[in-house]
């Protein structure tokens, strides 16, 4: 049991020094779904990086991805689709500006949107990215004033208290 431990791990320990970059750095797939290329559109037409390369590849990689119900999922092995992972693919390809409501695969994920329960069954911080384009009331979103966040601890009613 020890030797085929030690074996293991000195085989292991060869396959990373092999596939070291020059530059010290060990370059592997980061794959984590749809959310990472929806984020990173959002990000760039945010910051006005109009990489519209990148963009544009984000934008292709992400259809590619569309399930033909509509929906796209976190992973590969997911059941069914997922909504909110739907909804971020769903605003970042119109915030992209390469893709418009009507099109054919925009409407079919709005309508599986719908059929999964809509916005309402989405992650919180989604909802915000929706509300920043006026999709729905930032009021809907924070049913508190954002105001209410920046009274100190002492005043009698204080964020943390509710």
């Amino acid at each position: 049991m020890t030797y085929s431990v030690s074996s293991e791990m000195s085989r292991l320990v060869a396959t990373v020094k092999r596939e070291q970059a020059p530059d010290g750095s060990w370059r592997y797939p980061f794959e984590t779904g749809i959310s990472t290329d929806a984020y990173m559109i959002i990000l760039l037409r945010t910051l006005e990086r109009n990489d519209q390369d990148l963009i544009r590849k984000l934008v292709e990689r992400m259809e590619s991805r569309q399930e033909d119900d509509g929906a796209w999922k976190l992973f590969y092995d997911e059941g069914e689709g997922n909504v909110t992972a739907t909804v971020e693919a769903y605003y970042a390809l119109l915030y992209s500006g390469y893709r418009k409501k009507t099109d054919r695969h925009m409407q079919a994920a709005k309508q599986r949107i719908l059929e999964m329960g809509g916005i309402e069954k989405c992650a919180y911080v989604r909802e915000v990215y929706v509300g920043h384009d006026g999709t729905i009331s930032l009021a809907e979103v924070f049913p508190i004033p954002v105001e209410f966040l920046l009274l100190p601890p002492s005043f009698p009613l204080h964020f943390f208290d509710i």
